[in-house]
């Protein structure tokens, strides 16, 4: 998901020891990676506590994932 969304390598080092910052970095993380499919913050928030049902949504849906 980095990779996906141009972050460098020292992100997940920080998401995975850094306690409340893995948090945010986490939604900043999954932010720029739903943009990457054209979806906005209201779909962000859904993800949030719903991601059973967006993530299946994202994956059969009709979203292409724009490379921008």
């Amino acid at each position: 998901m980095l990779q996906i969304i141009n972050r460098p390598w020292w992100w997940l080092l920080i998401m995975i020891f850094v306690p409340i910052a893995n948090i945010i970095f986490s939604i900043i993380a999954l932010k720029e990676f739903l943009e990457k499919f054209g979806k906005g913050i209201g779909f962000t928030i859904a993800t949030i506590f719903f991601p059973f049902i967006t993530f299946p949504m994202l994956a059969f849906g009709d979203d292409q994932f724009k490379n921008e």
